[in-house]
C-alpha cells in the first residue's frame, strides 16, 4: 500500500490529525508522521522507511515509549537509548516503522518518574516497588494509540516486531496482527543498566534477553 506522496504534509479526519515531513538521521531518511487523536488527545510520532513507498510483506515494527533521561541526556541507568538506536538502525536498513509513544516513566509522566527514581535511590528498591509506594501499578502504559496509528498507515497484518514485552505482543495479537518473528537486540549496557533491565524483566514478566554485553566503565581523565 502506498502512503503519502512527496508533496503531502498534512491529513485530517473526523477523529484524527496527521502532520508529516522527511527526517534525516544517522540511520537514514524517514518519513516522520505526528498523529493526534481528536477523541482523547492521545498522540504519537511514527517514523517510517518503506521500499519504493510501499510496505514490505512483513515489515519490522517497534513500539517505543519515550525516555528523556536515557535518549536525550544519555543516562547510564537504562537501556532506552540503545533500544531506540537499534530499532532505527534495523528499520533504516530493512524497512518498517517505529512508533514513538509519549509514555514517560511507564505512563506516569516525568514528574512522577523523578519522584519514583528518588524513592529507588533512597530506599534501594526497584522501579515497581517505588511505583507501589506512590500508589501506581508497576506499568500504566497501553498501546491503543500505536495500534490505531498502524491501522491508519496501512501497516500489513503480518509483521516482525522488536520487543521482549509480552503486553505489546498480546495487544498486537488481539488487534489482529500476526507476528511471524520477534526480534531481540544484542545490547551493550553499563552494569547499572543491565541490573535495571533484569529487574524490570522479572517485575513485569517480560521475556529475558539472551545476551547483554557489559560495557567497560569509563576512566575519568
Amino acid at each position: 500500500m502506498r502512503y503519502f506522496n512527496s508533496s503531502l504534509e498534512q491529513k485530517s479526519g473526523k477523529n484524527w490529525r496527521e502532520n508529516s515531513t522527511i527526517l534525516s538521521t544517522r540511520f537514514g531518511k524517514f518519513r516522520s508522521i505526528f498523529i493526534r487523536s481528536h477523541r482523547n488527545s492521545k498522540q504519537c510520532l511514527v517514523l517510517t522507511r518503506l521500499s519504493r513507498g510501499r510496505w514490505s510483506k512483513a515489515p519490522i515494527i517497534r513500539i517505543h515509549s519515550s525516555c528523556l533521561f536515557g535518549e536525550s541526556l544519555h543516562s547510564t541507568m537504562c537501556d532506552c537509548r540503545q533500544q531506540l538506536d537499534h530499532a532505527l538502525q534495523m528499520i533504516g536498513r530493512e524497512h518498517g516503522c517505529l512508533i514513538y509513544e509519549f509514555q514517560e516513566g511507564r505512563g506516569v509522566g516525568l514528574e512522577r518518574k523523578i519522584t519514583a527514581m528518588e524513592a529507588e535511590r533512597i530506599h534501594k528498591i526497584s522501579t515497581g516497588k517505588a511505583f507501589e509506594r506512590l500508589g501506581f501499578k508497576p506499568d500504566l502504559r497501553n498501546y491503543a494509540v500505536a495500534i490505531e496509528a498502524m491501522k491508519r498507515l496501512g501497516v500489513p497484518k503480518t509483521i516482525r516486531i522488536i520487543t521482549n514485552n509480552r503486553q505489546k505482543l498480546n495487544a498486537l495479537t488481539a488487534a489482529g496482527y500476526k507476528i511471524v518473528e520477534r526480534i531481540e537486540p544484542t545490547l551493550t549496557l553499563t552494569l547499572e543498566a543491565a541490573r535495571f533491565v533484569r529487574a524490570t524483566q522479572a517485575e513485569l514478566g517480560q521475556i529475558p534477553y539472551q545476551k547483554i554485553r557489559i560495557s567497560k566503565p569509563r576512566r575519568d581523565a
